[in-house]
């Protein structure tokens, strides 16, 4: 059974078209051929659209034209419905994301890929993707960015990586965000590890930072910056300045 919504656009929608017929001007007779009307119906319809003044009744041409009103309706109309398309292509987007998001968390995708962090060669705009595995992921998620803090950066180098997935529940952004955050914390705990007292050291091995934040995701730093001399690679610039100064200095 149709409802009072469905009738009303079905109506919009019969009067949409006959204004666009009359925008040059049309007969009653070509207007009822076009939209398959009954004469009583036609009738019943260009009477409310006169009154309404979306159409105006040339009588000595003996044809109906589209007026000011008119156009004002069919922009509306038009409007309405781009916002209406734009609306379900988004969330057509969001389902599709969800379940790729779904898709990539199941049990089978954990236990054989890996979540990384990806930075540009300034090292200061991240990005995540999964760990290539044509065996539990189709091709075309392979090096595709899952999310990044600037989607015009190239992003050349791999920084860290994990098996943690439950934030991929939470969504693209959460887990991006989660990540970076936790990687600038395990950088500087590194650079700073010789300050850190024996217990705190110990809170930071069992994954507890030093607020008591539990918070906290197991991840792996990878090493990237390269000693000048012998090209040994290091996670951090204090870790390779000490071993250049250490060993070739």
């Amino acid at each position: 059974m149709a409802t009072t919504g469905d009738v009303d656009d079905a109506y919009d929608t019969i009067m949409a078209n006959i204004l666009e017929l009359c925008k040059n001007g049309s007969t009653k007779d070509k207007i009822i051929d076009q939209t398959n009307l009954s004469h009583e119906q036609l009738r019943r319809i260009t009477a409310q659209m006169l009154d309404r003044e979306l159409l105006h009744y040339i009588e000595a041409r003996t044809v109906y034209i589209t007026a000011d009103k008119g156009y004002i309706f069919l922009d509306k109309r038009q409007q309405t419905n781009t916002i209406l398309t734009n609306s379900k292509l988004s969330d057509r987007k969001n389902k599709t994301e969800q379940r790729l998001l779904n898709s990539i968390a199941s049990e089978q995708n954990i236990i054989h890929s890996k979540l990384q962090l990806w930075t540009n060669k300034y090292q200061n705009e991240f990005a995540i993707r999964l760990t290539p595995n044509p065996n539990t992921i189709t091709s075309e998620n392979n090096n595709v960015l899952l999310a990044a803090t600037n989607t015009k950066e190239d992003y050349i180098t791999v920084v860290a990586e994990t098996d943690y997935f439950e934030d991929l529940k939470h969504g693209w952004e959460y887990t991006l965000n989660h990540l970076v955050e936790q990687y600038k914390y395990d950088i500087h705990s590194k650079s700073s590890q010789d300050n850190i007292s024996t217990e705190n050291k110990s809170n930071y091995k069992n994954g507890n930072r030093n607020n008591g934040d539990n918070n906290t995701i197991p991840i792996r730093l990878i090493p990237y910056i390269k000693c000048q001399y012998c090209n040994l690679e290091f996670s951090s610039e204090r870790e390779k300045k000490e071993h250049e100064l250490e060993w070739h200095v």
